[in-house]
């Protein structure tokens, strides 16, 4: 329980130094940023009051949302440490798949990264065929520029390499 109380408190304070850092974006661009991560801090702060106290499961999380299926809600015990590992596992791959994300879209740019990862996580995690994968993935830097880069203007991140070359201004 101890671990997972760290491992929620570590992200719940990374979200917190996200805030802190978006409120020096200039006007409105600190705005989405916020809604997320205060989405976030949330969601998190619920998590850990069920780890934490969980006799209050049943008030703030009816549904199991935020629970492992074999959590015991009246003693905050799960039932076997099998489910503790596969449960920290799942959270690890997730943590590692959004650093990598993160790494491609600063080395690559958005429009690159986020189809490179969509068609890994299609066929790897999705276990999709190839020809489905590509098809998502070819997509995706299609509505990425249409919606932000023409409807809302933003300008998407183009990536070390594409401004290492000269691609980009």
């Amino acid at each position: 329980m101890r671990q997972r109380i760290w491992f929620y408190a570590s992200i719940l304070a990374c979200l917190g130094v996200l805030g802190v850092v978006s409120l020096s974006y200039k006007g409105q661009t600190a705005l989405f940023p916020l809604i997320v991560i205060s989405a976030g801090i949330f969601l998190l702060a619920i998590k850990l009051v069920t780890i934490v106290k969980p006799h209050l499961t049943p008030l703030l999380d009816p549904k199991g949302f935020f629970g492992d299926d074999n959590d015991d809600v009246t003693t905050g015990d799960s039932s076997s440490n099998a489910v503790d590992e596969t449960s920290t596992r799942r959270e690890t791959m997730v943590i590692v798949w959004g650093v990598a994300y993160v790494g491609l879209i600063y080395l690559l740019g958005f429009l690159t990264a986020s189809p490179i990862m969509t068609f890994v996580f299609a066929k790897v995690i999705g276990r999709r065929s190839g020809a489905t994968s590509l098809a998502v993935a070819a997509a995706v830097p299609v509505f990425l520029y249409i919606v932000f880069e023409r409807l809302l203007r933003i300008e998407l991140f183009p990536g070390f390499v594409s401004s290492f070359i000269g691609l980009t201004s």
